[in-house]
């Protein structure tokens, strides 16, 4: 997608590719960006200095503690000024961070320093020197859990409420009759042709969604399992007159934020989707988004994101998929010039909308915009 701060398609029609689609909204915190040389890391902030600080979690930066909590990840250095826990890491540019912060990673292994036995004193004159201190070999065990919440800077209380009007609904076109011989494709449906099926709005526009609680995006994200109880943390709330969607309060979950996800629980192949939203916040550290997934495994049954804001960057459009597609040029650009955000992340490509994240893959998906 337009996440260009992670890593996600033949000449085929978006319908015919994506068949049946799940409408999705979500208002996220976002993956934590990486630094460059001359920016600090958002997560130096939340640990200490000491020697007895807590090792870094998955993703998360360990420039300071030099060691990660999860068996497996290693504290891999970028620069000088920026290290981070790792199941693995490739030295070199790195094309799945944001383009910004595209300065080389050198993968240096960073381990946490053997501690020093303090000297004691003697009773017994010696003449000749101590010997030096004996370290002992091998990996250092977990650091302890820290004893005080003095080391951690405190959470930043939870923002302000922002009304934020929903109003979705979906249209669909009537049934036609198709020819079997010979084979012909159904009849494009013409103006007027759609009905409306299905609205959500006033105190009843959470009914017809499911609360997803998986986060794909290894963020910051702790996302509600359903309505009540992502109206009791304040992060979801229906009136007659609009709808909300926040981030919440500091998670009981490590480093993360309640918010929610949702999706339809209904699906439709051929669709005019409209959202009205009165404001969508924006700014470092939120991610909302409102997208369409395929029935099936992601991303072979196709993602769109229609709306997407990561951080500071602007909304973005883009199309994820499990095999190759490429979008056509001209089709793209016929009525206004519409670059491929993502060409650079996959190594100048246009408009290719295959999508596979790893360490050294450079296939985001197409992001015409």
């Amino acid at each position: 997608s337009s996440r260009s701060s992670r890593g996600v398609p033949s000449e085929i029609s978006t319908r015919a590719m994506l068949g049946s689609w799940r409408l999705a909204l979500g208002v996220a915190a976002a993956v934590p960006p990486l630094a460059s040389a001359h920016e600090a890391h958002p997560a130096a902030a939340l640990r200490g200095t000491s020697a007895d600080e807590e090792c870094g979690a998955d993703w998360w930066g360990c420039t300071s503690s030099r060691c990660c909590a999860t068996p497996g990840f290693q504290c891999y250095s970028k620069n000088s000024g920026y290290a981070q826990c790792r199941s693995s890491c490739h030295p070199g540019v790195h094309w799945d961070d944001l383009p910004w912060q595209r300065d080389p990673w050198s993968c240096e292994v960073l381990e946490r320093p053997a501690p020093t036995r303090a000297p004691t004193a003697s009773t017994t004159p010696v003449s000749a020197p101590a010997p030096a201190p004996i370290t002992t070999p091998g990996p250092l065990p977990p650091a302890p859990a820290p004893v005080s919440t003095t080391t951690v800077a405190a959470w930043p209380p939870a923002p302000a409420p922002v009304l934020t009007t929903m109003t979705m609904q979906a249209t669909t076109a009537p049934a036609t009759t198709t020819v079997t011989t010979p084979p012909a494709p159904a009849p494009a449906p013409q103006p007027g042709a759609y009905s409306l099926d299905w609205r959500a709005e006033g105190t009843s526009f959470f009914d017809d969604f499911n609360f997803l609680t998986h986060d794909g995006n290894h963020g910051a994200s702790h996302f509600l399992g359903s309505f009540q109880e992502a109206q009791a943390a304040g992060v979801a709330e229906a009136a007659a007159s609009h709808a909300v969607l926040r981030a919440g309060s500091k998670s009981p979950q490590q480093f993360k934020r309640e918010t929610a996800k949702i999706g339809t629980k209904k699906a439709w192949t051929h669709f005019l989707a409209m959202l009205k939203f009165s404001h969508v916040p924006h700014g470092c550290g939120v991610w909302p988004a409102f997208f369409t997934l395929g029935e099936g495994q992601w991303p072979f049954a196709g993602e769109m994101d229609i709306l997407e804001y990561v951080h500071d960057m602007g909304s973005m459009t883009s199309f994820h998929t499990g095999k190759q597609c490429k979008l056509d040029p001209a089709e793209v650009n016929k009525y206004k010039a519409m670059p491929d955000a993502n060409a650079g992340a996959n190594l100048g490509e246009q408009y290719n909308c295959y999508t596979e994240y790893c360490d050294t893959c450079h296939s985001l998906g197409c992001a015409p915009n």
